[in-house]
């Protein structure tokens, strides 16, 4: 398993997290609550690349 304590996240303005077990989001006001559905919202997409 990977595993970090108190990581600070490049390029972060915020503080160092103590675990990484959710998105982290940040913006010019500061780190987003990652736990409030509302105003948290991403979107993962993939796509296969071929050679």
């Amino acid at each position: 398993y990977n595993f970090a304590h108190d990581l600070k996240l490049p390029g972060s303005g915020g503080a160092a997290v103590p675990f990484l077990m959710y998105p982290q989001g940040e913006n010019a006001a500061g780190r987003l609550d990652s736990l409030d559905p509302p105003t948290f919202v991403y979107k993962l997409s993939s796509k296969e690349l071929t050679a």
